[in-house]
């Protein structure tokens, strides 16, 4: 379980999105833009980037940032194999936390300038997050029609060597 804190520039954007939704957990927010952040192709060069450094606003292993979901164990570990896999590597623990702190000012940010762009007052808040739903439901669905591709194809080999033997 990793402990960090967010930088003064991150901490004013996840406040506006705190009060524009008013979501019970504040980990919800937290969890909505690291999806937004990482479900776009921008990887980030750690030696480049200020973001890392800390702030006021901290999160602790009891902040439940990442969610829990069975027997009460924290998804640390998926979005750690979520990230392992977008950088290809295996990050370190400092390295996490370091790419969370990024992926998550970049998802905050994405996040209000769309619901700026929408407009509040036009229900442009509820728009901006149903698009990144809707977004992760077509990459889900676009996911498992490649598995049911390769189980198609697997099917058609294994009744090919069937049809082979005879």
């Amino acid at each position: 379980m990793i402990r960090f804190k967010i930088d003064q520039e991150t901490e004013k954007l996840f406040d506006e999105v705190k009060s524009i939704y008013n979501f019970n957990k504040e980990t919800i927010a937290v969890r909505i833009a690291l999806a937004i952040s990482l479900n776009h192709d921008k990887i980030f060069d750690l030696k480049d980037d200020s973001r890392i450094s800390n702030g006021t606003k901290e999160f602790t292993p009891t902040s439940n940032v990442f969610g829990k979901i069975i027997d009460d164990t924290d998804n640390e570990v998926i979005y750690r194999a979520v990230f392992n896999q977008k950088y290809k590597v295996c990050l370190t623990d400092g390295d996490f936390v370091s790419l969370v702190k990024l992926h998550l000012f970049d998802g905050l940010e994405r996040w209000i300038k769309d619901v700026r762009e929408l407009q509040i007052s036009k229900g442009g808040h509820i728009k901006a997050l149903l698009k990144y739903i809707e977004k992760g439901l077509l990459n889900q669905k676009s996911y498992i029609r490649k598995l049911v591709v390769k189980l198609v194809q697997t099917r058609v080999l294994l009744v090919d060597v069937e049809l082979m033997r005879f």
